[in-house]
């Protein structure tokens, strides 16, 4: 899929992103780009060459917890952390179908990542805040 995306973005829109970086986009920024948005930006080198620079607004998410479906109203609420790449955007369709509310933690700039400790510590303290204080941990 990821080499369809590739070869459609160098067609459509002249842009080389390679396979690795294509893991970082979202639809929210395909869809910037499309409409010529500045997601991301072609500049040549000394040789003529195209690289990427990414503008780090569009890549790191600016809300630390987003509501991903509306569930049922008092089911006990699931929340969902964030693959390598850092938002949950990834992981809507696979929420969308649960009753429970879902909610999903994103790495921003205000998240500590200089361990994973300090990451469960950061994102349970979120947990208490959305919850309220009322709230049970069952791992799955």
């Amino acid at each position: 899929m990821g080499v369809e995306i590739k070869q459609t973005l160098e067609r459509d829109y002249d842009l080389s992103i390679p396979v690795k970086e294509i893991r970082l986009l979202t639809f929210k920024k395909l869809d910037t780009l499309s409409s010529g948005g500045t997601v991301v930006k072609p500049v040549l080198d000394a040789h003529g060459r195209a690289s990427l620079v990414y503008e780090l607004r569009y890549l790191v998410p600016t809300e630390v917890v987003v509501p991903m479906n509306k569930g049922q109203p008092g089911r006990t609420p699931m929340f969902v952390v964030h693959p390598i790449e850092g938002t949950v955007a990834i992981l809507e369709e696979v929420v969308s179908g649960l009753q429970c509310p879902v909610y999903g933690f994103q790495s921003t700039f205000s998240v500590p990542l200089t361990s994973v400790t300090d990451l469960a510590a950061f994102y349970l303290q979120v947990i208490f805040h959305v919850c309220h204080g009322n709230f049970a941990f069952t791992f799955r």
